[in-house]
């Protein structure tokens, strides 16, 4: 896919801008695992280094981009995109949203769409910035570190989930890309459960619609 990339990249005149859709660690073992055997370490090892090398080309490339939450963006799909059409400089319509009222083919059983038909919606709040500093402390990280940690494009954008004054709140999609390798740093990722406690010890509020928390 970098390679792809690449090809428009060296197209003279073109402006290239590049949307990472980080797609749920539960949909990629999903449809990983009915393409062929596959163990859940070596899938997820598989998941965080294929996003990790697009983080990393993009960051080297100097070209514009943005990252999004495949299940966020199904989840609030009018903000989402507005962001992406404001990303594109297009004007957005809700028109655009109308992918389903065409005959087409249905889903393909993969990816976060999958969990979401097979769960209840997931309730979140962004942890708060005390814990975010914390733990920054504890590992000794610089912004710079905690920035290639949660997949943030440099430390002074990480900065930002950090200051009282300039303040960003955390999307679920940077907490678990961030929470994935702090696990692989600990030892092997075995259920998706694991991410979402390490993310509450941070302080964030992950929970089911019914209001009751994943284990």
């Amino acid at each position: 896919m970098i390679d792809w990339i690449k090809v428009f990249d060296k197209q003279a005149g073109w402006e290239a801008r590049v949307i990472l859709v980080v797609k749920d660690p539960r949909g990629y073992y999903e449809s990983s695992k009915r393409r062929a055997s596959c163990d859940v370490d070596e899938t997820m090892t598989r998941w965080v280094s294929e996003n990790q090398a697009f983080r990393d080309y993009l960051l080297n490339s100097g070209l514009s981009s943005v990252t999004v939450s495949y299940d966020l963006l199904a989840q609030s799909p009018i903000s989402g995109y507005r962001r992406l059409f404001k990303f594109c400089g297009m004007t957005f319509s809700k028109e655009a949203l109308a992918y389903w009222r065409i005959e087409h083919h249905g889903f393909a059983a993969n990816g976060a769409t999958r969990a979401l038909l097979d769960r209840p919606l997931m309730q979140y709040k962004a942890p708060p910035t005390q814990g975010l500093r914390l733990l920054k402390v504890q590992l000794s990280f610089t912004n710079a570190q905690m920035a290639r940690m949660f997949g943030v494009a440099t430390g002074r954008q990480f900065h930002k989930y950090l200051s009282d004054e300039d303040k960003r709140e955390m999307g679920f999609d940077v907490l678990m890309y961030g929470m994935t390798n702090l696990q692989l740093m600990r030892g092997p990722v075995t259920n998706v459960e694991q991410l979402h406690a390490l993310g509450r010890e941070l302080g964030a509020i992950i929970e089911l619609e019914d209001g009751e928390q994943q284990p």
